[in-house]
């Protein structure tokens, strides 16, 4: 089994002229916005981790990874033929988490959540690249807890326990409901795969605003009953 992965060095920017189009960034606003554009880039520190594990036994509606054993489904036939997964974290940091709490201007803090949402967003990428690379992954995909109803929140505090005490070392905490704090942050398990699954085409909210892919209402029935 390969060491945990810690990427805590991310450089992560983002193109503001992409940003002022998807906020509606007025001309007047522009130069605003550009200031508090730098302000988060030169604060926020990004980091992410990840490890490598082998399936230790399935069954049709359970997964036992490492001792873990992981309720879904979905994850179970999704990992049919795997034996390799690579469950992983990532986050905008606490460093920009703690210094936006501190903001009074409801435009400002609504400009900066964007801006934490699109360097989670890249984080992300550059952890999958660093994934898919190192691992020689073709083609892959994840699952994350609390997506869908199938593999619900409550398995985040397994994926944390199974992912150990280095979680402490990119500042992700889980909260008693089991949500993340950054909240700007992520979880779940990426995976080989041969199709294109993505979480979304399960998801039955259809005004999600991180929609990736349309919702296919027979797709649960043909695949996963």
């Amino acid at each position: 089994m390969k060491d945990l992965v810690v990427l805590d060095e991310l450089r992560i920017k983002i193109n503001k002229n992409d940003l002022i189009n998807k906020l509606f960034i007025k001309s007047k606003d522009e130069q605003e916005f550009s200031k508090v554009l730098n302000q988060v880039q030169n604060i926020a520190k990004p980091k992410a981790l990840f490890k490598h594990f082998i399936i230790k036994s399935k069954s049709k509606d359970y997964v036992i990874i490492e001792n873990i054993k992981f309720c879904s489904k979905i994850l179970t036939v999704n990992l049919k033929d795997i034996y390799k997964v690579y469950p992983y974290l990532a986050t905008v940091g606490l460093e920009v988490e703690k210094w936006s709490e501190q903001i009074d201007d409801f435009l400002i803090k609504y400009w900066v959540e964007i801006i934490k949402e699109e360097i989670l967003y890249h984080t992300e990428k550059e952890l999958f690249r660093k994934i898919d690379s190192e691992n020689n992954l073709d083609k892959a995909a994840h699952m994350n807890p609390g997506s869908l109803e199938d593999w619900p929140i409550s398995e985040q505090k397994k994926l944390f326990a199974l992912l150990g005490d280095r979680v402490s070392s990119i500042g992700i905490t889980l909260t008693e409901s089991m949500l993340m704090y950054p909240i700007k942050s992520i979880s779940g398990i990426r995976f080989p795969t041969k199709s294109n699954y993505e979480n979304c085409q399960l998801c039955k909210k259809l005004n999600c605003p991180s929609r990736r892919v349309p919702y296919k209402p027979n797709l649960l029935e043909e695949k996963y009953k």
